[in-house]
């Protein structure tokens, strides 16, 4: 078995990324300067951002050595150059190369923690005003809630395509949604099903007795006779039904049919 090796380093560049999103080939740019390939679901990170990564190397007979992600971990940068990098990526609105670099003239490693924790600070950097220190602590904020909620979605299993899906339609409200309620995502996100949620939901920790499963569990199976060409069901057909679908007691099952 292979060694599980732990690199730290700046995404550089993202060479190839699949429709899913789920594999990606890009390049690290580690401390010691070197640029590592790494292959692998990168959980949307953006280029710019600087990465904990846990994994394996590989030779490939074509391209050479890869690094194989098992895991990572997105964390904000703490030298000087890195955070100059990072500002200058374009990750935050409003901040270009040039603010970037007076940034970190005036507030040195501490930049990022200013900007986060006390953004109308970022009004003593030359060039920056007050609409323009206010425009870039609300980017600062989304860039965060992004990353928070991206982080979670890729934790209970998603794809990049559908955690950005996800993302698209609740924002910020996307990971009290799943913690609640998953099933949601069956009715109101296009390319998923009640199966596909119920992945997530059992990824979420979501019990198999929870009367959301049960009522979109019994909501599928109407679904799934119409699509056979049936135009009713009658009660104890819908119940074999659901009850094989979700995998339940009858009078868990039964007491939500009475229900709806």
């Amino acid at each position: 078995m292979k060694d599980e090796v732990q690199i730290r380093g700046v995404l550089s560049k993202i060479r190839y990324e699949n429709d899913d999103g789920n594999f990606v080939i890009a390049e690290l740019e580690a401390v010691d300067g070197k640029v590592i390939t790494l292959v692998g679901n990168t959980r949307c990170a953006n280029v710019g951002e600087e990465l904990e990564v846990v994994g394996q190397w590989n030779n490939h007979a074509k391209f050479g050595e890869q690094f194989e992600i098992l895991s990572l971990q997105i964390v904000l940068p703490s030298t000087e150059p890195a955070i100059r990098k990072y500002l200058s990526s374009g990750l935050i609105e409003g901040i270009g190369p040039v603010l970037a670099d007076r940034i970190v003239k005036k507030f040195g490693e501490k930049a990022l923690d200013i900007i986060d924790g006390d953004p109308r600070r970022i009004k003593e950097v030359e060039g920056i005003g007050k609409v323009r220190a206010e425009k870039i602590g609300v980017a600062w904020e989304t860039q965060r809630s992004i990353r928070h909620v991206m982080v979670f979605l890729h934790e209970v299993g998603l794809s990049a395509n559908l955690a950005t899906k996800i993302y698209k339609k609740y924002g910020a409200k996307a990971v009290g949604i799943i913690r609640n309620n998953p099933y949601l995502l069956a009715e109101e996100v296009y390319g998923i099903g009640f199966l596909r949620a119920d992945d997530i939901a059992k990824g979420a920790g979501i019990e198999s007795a929870s009367p959301f499963r049960i009522r979109a569990g019994i909501s599928y199976s109407l679904r799934e006779s119409r699509m056979e060409g049936h135009m009713y069901l009658s009660e104890p057909e819908l119940l074999d039904r659901a009850i094989g679908c979700l995998n339940l007691e009858q009078d868990l099952v039964a007491s939500q049919i009475d229900r709806m």
